[in-house]
């Protein structure tokens, strides 16, 4: 999509002179996650030019929640201005480009003061946070949080997936981002896998309770109950909500590998993270394949060939530029 266009719808809009067509196509380009955050941000900085003085703090909820109340308006027929002139918009534009710019780069700074902590492919990372949660970080994942909690709530985030054990504060909730996941609790144990190489995010609660919500509205604290999992699929948003085994779902912490009805490419990515190696493969060729089975032990060479041997595929042994143990997969899917 035209970045250029869509800063001229979006200056339109929030000039209160965009047209229900001109909303409406604003609203296609929303769809998208990258251009939903560039909006909110620009839309933050138009609202703070109107209110000087004021440490107004940034919130992306309310900022969506204008936009949607904008277009509801505007559908009602309420009437709009016509537009005069399209080189003050590209103008105006251009200024706004660069406000959303310095906000991402203000936005990004800040998370640069956190102290981030990698568990490399190949290892698993335990450690406690300054207010006394422990976290056990799997393989490929990054966990970011302050050097203090000084704030009314204990915020950090993750890619990939840990396990949490988080210390009771009923006066400072403790929160999780994951992705456009917010899991928000007092005291309670779960896990929360988010690798951004997989289509979905499953948050998993084994003890206490939690609440979930996310960037796009369709969950406010969602409440979560011990033994429940939520899945998030990131390209159609469908959340679900179901039992699970805590033993399958936090295997990783022992080193074991357990599949249940698990698609053959996050098979791969989890292999990969495990061993750390590389795989190579064509997702869309084996994403229809299911994999049900346990390896604890097992050598990276012995899992494949299990695997070899119930989904016909064959594999070759190499090494990648940065001098990895590299494993081509081949074959014609399932």
């Amino acid at each position: 999509m035209d970045k250029d266009l869509f800063y001229t719808l979006t200056t339109k809009y929030l000039s209160g002179e965009s047209t229900l067509q001109e909303t409406d196509q604003l609203n296609e380009y929303l769809e998208q996650e990258y251009f939903l955050e560039l909006f909110l941000k620009i839309n933050e900085t138009w609202i703070q030019k109107g209110k000087a003085n004021n440490d107004h703090i940034y919130d992306l909820d309310r900022g969506l929640a204008l936009l949607r109340t904008g277009i509801a308006k505007q559908h009602e027929n309420i009437p709009v201005k016509t537009i005069r002139s399209y080189k003050k918009y590209y103008a105006i534009a251009a200024v706004l480009a660069g406000l959303a710019l310095s906000i991402l780069f203000i936005f990004y700074s800040s998370k640069k003061d956190l102290v981030s902590i990698t568990a490399q492919t190949g290892t698993i990372k335990q450690f406690d946070l300054p207010d006394g949660s422990h976290i056990a970080l799997n393989a490929g994942s990054t966990l970011q949080f302050p050097e203090k909690f000084d704030q009314q709530t204990r915020e950090v985030y993750l890619t990939g997936e840990a396990l949490f054990k988080v210390k009771s504060d009923k006066t400072h909730p403790f929160i999780v981002h994951s992705g456009n996941y917010s899991t928000k609790a007092v005291g309670t144990v779960f896990n929360i896998k988010a690798f951004s190489n997989e289509d979905h995010i499953t948050i998993s609660l084994i003890k206490g309770r939690v609440l979930i919500s996310n960037k796009f509205n369709t969950l406010h604290d969602q409440v979560l109950l011990p033994m429940q999992m939520l899945t998030a699929y990131k390209t159609t948003n469908r959340i679900s909500i179901n039992n699970f085994n805590p033993e399958m779902v936090t295997s990783w912490r022992a080193r074991e590998l357990r599949f249940k009805d698990e698609p053959l490419p996050e098979v791969f990515n989890s292999i990969a993270r495990k061993y750390g190696i590389a795989v190579s493969y064509n997702e869309k060729v084996f994403k229809n394949c299911r994999v049900n089975g346990a390896f604890t032990t097992e050598s990276v060479t012995e899992v494949l060939e299990v695997l070899k041997f119930a989904l016909r595929f064959n594999y070759k042994i190499s090494t990648d530029q940065k001098g990895r143990q590299l494993i081509v997969i081949n074959g014609s899917g399932c």
